[in-house]
């Protein structure tokens, strides 16, 4: 679970699970550790909306998060092979529309439709908005389900999920090449991801710093941006290294304990 910033989505907790082999606890059981630290961290008021993919998009993530209020974007996974049911939710003063096969709804209507539905029949209804979309050019469109009103918004929700794969990016050969780390043993690796995680915001710390001092030209092009905050925060790490300088840390005392510096 991370919050998406600029281009990334930085970390926020996270469980290890196996790849290949069935998971030792279901996603009902994983998903209230990962989202009540998050919940406690905010500040009152704060208005989140939880974006998933069509790999954990279900019932169990919709109720997960409205335990703490929270909205929800989902992506389901619709095909021709899949059996999720639906059925129109008309005006309060209407009965419930006829019952459709999700993928057969989906091929009806089109892109570019949204309306109140429920979904997720077999686990009990839960109702919601569903939004379909497809602009030319993608591979696959997008089904999406929310709990607030579709539409547009809810598409340019959605499409911030993407930042994930930059995120994804950092951790394999471009970056930290965890993947041939060859960790083995679950608690090393839940180590070394807590150690790459606090890399990550510790260098878009110092690609904000570099920003707010204005030192950004220095490290990056002057007629566009094409570094992003965290490759600029690396690029100024490594001058800082080589002029024997120290850069900001991520933590600094207070006098009420440790906080993160520069960080949203």
């Amino acid at each position: 679970m991370g919050i998406v910033v600029h281009r990334r989505v930085l970390p926020l907790t996270w469980r290890l699970v196996p790849q290949q082999t069935p998971w030792p606890q279901t996603l009902e059981t994983l998903l209230p550790a990962l989202l009540a630290p998050i919940a406690a961290a905010l500040p009152p008021g704060c208005t989140v909306t939880l974006l998933g993919d069509r790999g954990v998009a279900g019932p169990t993530l919709i109720d997960a998060a409205q335990v703490w209020g929270w909205d929800v974007v989902l992506r389901l996974n619709v095909g021709p092979t899949q059996a999720h049911r639906l059925r129109l939710v008309p005006a309060e003063t209407e009965p419930l529309g006829e019952e459709w096969r999700l993928w057969d709804w989906v091929e009806t209507v089109g892109a570019g439709w949204s309306g109140r539905v429920q979904i997720f029949k077999g686990a009990g209804w839960r109702t919601g908005y569903l939004t379909i979309h497809r602009r030319p050019g993608m591979r696959e469109g997008w089904t999406l389900f929310s709990t607030r009103p579709g539409g547009r918004a809810r598409i340019r929700e959605y499409a911030r999920r993407s930042r994930v794969e930059a995120t994804f990016g950092d951790g394999k050969r471009r970056g930290w090449g965890l993947e041939q780390s060859r960790v083995r043993d679950p608690g090393h690796l839940d180590r070394l991801l807590l150690v790459w995680h606090l890399a990550l915001w510790w260098l878009h710390a110092l690609g904000r710093h570099v920003i707010t001092t204005g030192v950004r030209s220095h490290f990056d092009r002057t007629d566009r941006r094409e570094r992003s905050l965290v490759r600029l925060g690396w690029v100024w790490l490594r001058h800082e290294l080589d002029h024997g300088r120290c850069p900001p840390l991520l933590f600094r005392p207070t006098p009420t304990g440790w906080q993160a510096r520069g960080t949203p």
